[in-house]
């Protein structure tokens, strides 16, 4: 096993930046290249999460355990299944402040199957792994204020159709603009977020689409959250989100 270590410290509370590592759902608000997560079971004192993220232009997901120590502000993640040639990745964040300031470390352990493959790896988690540190130091210090600029809107109706057949038409009718990047999870979901040409102020803006079978059709539920860039902008951000979920659902009664 190869081991690695980063570290960094930054302001802010050593619980806001345990906060944003851990919660992997919120992370595609704060986090530029982080597209969307599940939860997909717990299992003792364990979670596997499935994550996507965007990776040079491309979206690339994987599956991981984590176990939350949240009092000892420690999370332990072990990928499930790695994909060759990586053969096993464990690792485990730590926060500890210092001061006015939180020390945040990560070690990663990890074994690939050849030593060419194993010094390229490394030298990604070298080049990636500190920006990462670098932005959660910098979005702890600005947690607070950075959740009352994010707005979240919300609206669900039933469709007649299928989840297949309605799963279909908002497929059809989603237009790939090159600005958007998306995860298909047919026939139940669609997650997107929109990672360039945004409005001017909004600097985050994610949305998705849930079906579930109901009695009269399929009850589609449709959310969009958006991070405005200032506190005043948020009433005016909201605002267009109720009208983007109005026009979604017109769409789909055509």
């Amino acid at each position: 096993m190869t081991e690695l270590t980063h570290r960094t410290t930054g302001p802010g509370r050593a619980r806001d930046c345990y906060d944003l590592v851990a919660d992997v759902v919120a992370a595609p608000q704060h986090f530029p290249t982080h597209l969307h997560a599940e939860i997909l079971r717990h299992d003792g004192g364990r979670d596997l999460v499935e994550r996507w993220v965007l990776d040079q232009g491309s979206v690339r997901g994987w599956r991981f355990w984590r176990e939350l120590d949240e009092p000892g502000l420690r999370i332990v993640f072990e990928h499930h299944e790695p994909r060759p040639p990586l053969l096993r990745m464990r690792g485990v964040w730590t926060f500890r402040e210092q001061g006015p300031d939180t020390l945040i470390e990560v070690r990663h352990a990890f074994a690939l199957a050849d030593g060419d493959a194993t010094a390229r790896f490394a030298a990604d988690l070298d080049r990636k792994v500190p920006l990462q540190l670098a932005h959660i130091a910098g979005l702890a210090g600005d947690l607070g204020h950075r959740r009352r600029r994010t707005v979240r809107r919300e609206e669900a109706q039933v469709v007649p159709g299928t989840c297949e057949s309605v799963y279909e038409r908002i497929v059809a009718d989603e237009a790939d603009d090159g600005t958007s990047a998306r995860v298909h999870l047919p026939p139940h979901g669609i997650v997107a977020k929109q990672h360039s040409g945004l409005a001017p102020d909004i600097e985050a803006l994610t949305g998705e689409y849930r079906l579930a079978e109901d009695p009269g059709g399929v009850r589609v539920t449709i959310r969009r959250t958006a991070t405005a860039t200032t506190v005043a902008a948020v009433a005016s951000v909201g605002e267009r989100l109720e009208e983007d979920l109005r026009r979604r659902f017109a769409a789909l009664a055509r």
